[in-house]
């Protein structure tokens, strides 16, 4: 593996942290941050974080800024679909009578996971390999 391979891996995993756990009104401080990138045994400090974020930035990643007291926070605010508009989608799977039932159980896992954030606090829910 390379030597840069590692440093890959946590700006992936940055990225899919800040996509499935926050939002607007759920941001990330910096040390939640580095508690989640630790449960995926990446280690991290503080300043790295503070460029990883803006690599991502930089490369048309859309992470917004925030404080709370004396720490930076993080949050995706854009999302594909909002909450409301994939429960809508998931009763429609759920009423379609030509979707077999297992079909409509892989469909609405699938759906759940699109949702997974913060309403269903999912934080064990991100992979830790790739």
């Amino acid at each position: 593996m390379e030597s840069n391979a590692p440093n890959k891996l946590k700006l992936l995993k940055i990225w899919e942290i800040l996509n499935m756990m926050t939002d607007s009104e759920h941001q990330m401080t910096t040390q939640q941050l580095i508690d989640e990138l630790a449960k995926c045994i990446i280690s991290s400090e503080r300043k790295s974080i503070y460029r990883d974020i803006e690599t991502l930035r930089s490369n048309g990643y859309e992470i917004l800024k925030g404080r709370s007291w004396h720490d930076n926070t993080y949050y995706v605010n854009e999302r594909r679909f909002s909450v409301s508009e994939i429960k809508i989608i998931m009763d429609a799977v759920q009423s379609a009578a030509f979707i077999p039932a297992d079909k409509t159980e892989i469909l609405l896992d699938k759906l759940a996971d699109l949702s997974c954030n913060i309403e269903r606090n999912c934080s064990s829910v991100i992979l830790c390999s790739l």
